[in-house]
């Protein structure tokens, strides 16, 4: 009973805003060039158009890195996608393997495009109920520790 007791408790004292890690966030793409701000990344901000929604340029070791924004109303938007393509010869049963395998073996998402005669690595996050700061720049991490793998390794 005392235990039952003192869990209700910690609970209770526990803002409906506040997580136990952290302050719950909005998607407003302004609230998000914050925080990859304040993790030490430069940012380049578009807010897009009636074709494009908005996004998000990062400069990661002279590389450009691409965030699209999706969803969006003046409440926030629900997904960000970090995304980045690469030139390669797309009917290639090497390189169509390697996406294959890729996509077996990690959880950033490998997909071609023909049109554009290119592999794309891609990761999404949502952001619909709100996030933490340190589990979107995570989540940024571990994309951005994939990418030199994926770009290396592509046929």
């Amino acid at each position: 009973m005392t235990r039952l007791f003192a869990s209700a408790l910690t609970l209770s004292l526990l803002s409906s805003g506040v997580a136990a890690t952290g302050e719950v966030l909005d998607g407003k793409p302004e609230t998000i060039v914050q925080v990859l701000k304040q993790a030490g990344y430069a940012t380049t901000y578009r807010p897009g158009d009636l074709k494009d929604g908005p996004t998000i340029t990062l400069k990661v070791n002279g590389e450009d890195v691409y965030l699209y924004l999706y969803g969006c109303k003046p409440e926030g938007c629900t997904r960000l996608t970090a995304s980045n393509g690469y030139e390669t010869d797309v009917t290639s049963a090497a390189v169509l393997s390697y996406i294959g395998n890729w996509n077996y073996d990690n959880y950033t998402q490998a997909y071609i495009d023909p049109e554009d005669k290119a592999a794309y690595l891609d990761s999404s996050y949502l952001l619909t109920g709100g996030y933490t700061r340190a589990n979107l720049v995570a989540w940024l991490r571990e994309y951005l520790d994939d990418l030199p793998d994926f770009e290396t390794d592509l046929p």
